[in-house]
């Protein structure tokens, strides 16, 4: 690949990582279902869920990340938020 894991983010993201993201990891050494948005090669934008722990070896810390597709998580939030708002009506 040859690109950092920061470099798929788009703006909101990247942000996101230096503000929450590493600082949870460095605190409580992992973060869990979190939502971002990876740019894909062709440029659009794929929803994401990530979890990640981060590891201490011996030459030194490693953050190991699962990426899971979130297109169906992302239907779902908006057929209950669509099903919400026609129930308040």
């Amino acid at each position: 690949m040859g690109r950092r894991f920061q470099d798929l983010l788009n703006l909101a993201g990247k942000v996101f990582l230096q503000t929450h993201w590493a600082p949870l990891l460095q605190t409580q050494g992992s973060i869990a279902e979190v939502k971002v948005e990876l740019i894909h090669a062709d440029g659009r934008s794929v929803p994401m869920m990530l979890n990640a722990i981060r590891r201490e070896y011996p030459s030194g810390f490693l953050h190991e990340v699962a990426v899971f597709l979130a297109e169906e998580r992302n239907k779902y939030e908006r057929e209950l938020l669509a099903a919400r708002k026609l129930a308040e009506e």
